[in-house]
């Protein structure tokens, strides 16, 4: 978990000195929950980090989660794991 928090101390570092950082790791997290099926379930825990840490910081909008919305990923369950 500590090393987790220090990444996303690094990319929230980042993001304050350069803003156009916030709307590309933004779209790029949407990117990666989109494609969430694809990881082991291992990785999806450990995964399930860094946007939980960036949501509370306000780093990143809450609407990035609306990508789970998706039917293979609720057909499967997935989403419900993540979140």
């Amino acid at each position: 978990m500590e090393a987790v928090r220090n990444q996303e101390q690094v990319f929230v570092n980042l993001m304050r000195r350069f803003k156009y950082l916030e709307k590309m790791f933004e779209e790029e997290m949407k990117q990666i929950l989109v494609f969430i099926k694809s990881f082991t379930p291992g990785e999806r825990i450990k995964l399930t980090l860094m946007p939980a840490l960036t949501l509370c910081n306000g780093s990143v909008p809450p609407n990035v989660l609306l990508v789970l919305d998706n039917g293979h990923l609720i057909k499967d369950g997935i989403d419900l794991d993540f979140l």
